[in-house]
């Protein structure tokens, strides 16, 4: 096993030196630097705490990433598909050594060199932030420092389980024979499009009741500030709109509670602070909303209502994001290494930069699976449009959406931005789904390929 890894290691070692001839790696290390540290400081935000966080660290961390995924699938594929073509490789494969060898060794030594620049580039945006953050007023960075620059965990109240009462409410139809002549599917649609609203919607005058379980967390939280995150939609709402509505946090029978009235604009997020003391003995947060308004408000299930908790530092959860996107560059690493193995280093690129515009789609698969249809659905009936070209896309788009799904969770930019916390669960997914679910079969495709290559021709 030791001789493996000490060829493994010379050929990693050969690339890192062959990379940094290649000149791009210096390169792409000063752009980073310039770029994050001068840019930034040109850039205009409104002066508040989120405002801020969101453009420098937004604009930081995707420039990084951006750049050092085009530099990864460029490097990849010049470097192999260069010695392939030129005669380098050929004198390596000579050597004792396997080509899985010089494969794997070859993506170690770009996946290094990659995440060497990362490191540099994504510690001094760290800096950088923190060093522009003095610029703000002393109340904003209270906020910042609060709020915003930290790690927070969030609970929602456990979703409704409308399959179940979609079926109960068909079994009812059934014994009743209201369903005779009637398209099932549709009419499950229809329930479960009724009973979802019963959970969103609230009326004029009519009140929504929301409890958030924190479970064990209780003991943890007491003394501590929370924060209620809303997001909702309004009937007939205008741009500068702005909902009456009255606030009720904590259990009004103990006296322990906060009510507030509040003006909302829909269509955006909102947070407001509570205190953690008004967790009630069983672990839970009471939260009621009274629609004061005269027009109707829905609180989407998936994003209406959730609560912010800190549970760690935003440094940590900032090397936890750095972690996240270097699974990505493993991956692109692997894609270059792949498309650089059978072609040449133009058309490698091409195909490397087809690979990545798929693999950051993945949301679209999803959808479209959801749907059941790539040709949107019929708006009078409701149901999806089928036609011979629906039936041939949707094996080819669930396929998409099956191997992407590991990608599902590899997007922490946002999530840093907004201070919301990146689980270590989460880079343990990203590490197992990216680099190796992902990127063991993108390397087994490409050490099969490379494995049956002949690296040398016989000229004229």
């Amino acid at each position: 096993m030791k001789p493996v890894l000490q060829r493994i290691w010379a050929v990693s070692w050969l690339t890192v030196q062959a990379a940094v001839r290649f000149r791009v790696v210096l390169f792409l290390t000063l752009v980073l630097l310039v770029a994050v540290g001068v840019l930034p400081a040109l850039i205009r935000h409104n002066g508040t705490a989120h405002m801020f966080a969101q453009v420098l660290v937004t604009y930081s961390l995707y420039l990084c990433s951006g750049l050092l995924s085009l530099s990864s699938l460029w490097l990849a594929c010049g470097l192999h598909a260069t010695d392939v073509d030129t005669g380098p490789l050929q004198l390596l494969a000579v050597k004792p050594v396997a080509r899985w060898q010089i494969w794997l060794g070859r993506w170690i030594g770009i996946v290094a060199v990659q995440s060497g620049v990362l490191l540099v580039a994504g510690a001094f945006s760290c800096v950088m932030l923190f060093w522009q953050a003095r610029r703000l007023n002393p109340e904003q960075q209270q906020i910042l420092a609060q709020e915003v620059l930290v790690s927070r965990g969030s609970l929602r109240e456990t979703t409704p389980n409308l399959d179940a009462d979609v079926e109960r409410m068909m079994a009812l139809r059934q014994q009743d024979g209201t369903l005779e002549g009637l398209d099932p599917s549709m009419v499950r649609r229809e329930l479960r499009d009724q009973m979802k609203a019963r959970h969103e919607v609230i009326g004029p005058n009519l009140r929504r009741l929301w409890d958030v379980d924190f479970g064990g967390r209780r003991e943890a939280m007491l003394g501590k500030v929370l924060h209620v995150r809303l997001f909702f939609h309004a009937s007939h709402a205008t741009r500068d709109a702005l909902i009456n509505t009255v606030w009720l946090i904590g259990d009004p029978t103990t006296g322990r509670f906060s009510k507030e009235t509040r003006q909302l604009a829909p269509g955006v997020s909102h947070e407001f602070r509570v205190s953690a003391d008004l967790i009630d003995g069983r672990g839970r947060l009471h939260i009621e909303c009274e629609n004061r308004d005269t027009q109707t408000l829905l609180f989407p299930l998936e994003t209406g209502m959730e609560v912010l908790y800190q549970d760690g530092s935003f440094v940590v959860n900032y090397i936890r994001a750095i972690l996240v996107i270097g699974c990505w560059l493993a991956l692109l690493t692997a894609i270059g290494l792949f498309a650089g193995t059978f072609l040449s280093f133009t058309v490698a690129a091409l195909l490397a930069m087809t690979l990545l515009g798929i693999a950051v789609s993945g949301d679209t698969f999803a959808e479209v699976v959801r749907n059941g249809t790539v040709l949107g659905r019929d708006h009078e009936t409701g149901l999806p449009v089928t036609t011979p070209v629906n039936a041939l896309a949707m094996p080819i788009y669930r396929v998409l959406d099956l191997v992407l799904s590991p990608l599902e969770t590899a997007s922490p930019v946002a999530a840093l931005s907004e201070g919301r916390s990146i689980s270590w669960l989460a880079v343990l997914k990203s590490i197992g789904g990216m680099v190796v679910m992902l990127g063991g079969v993108v390397a087994g495709f490409g050490i099969l390929i490379f494995q049956r290559r002949e690296l040398a021709k016989a000229s004229s």
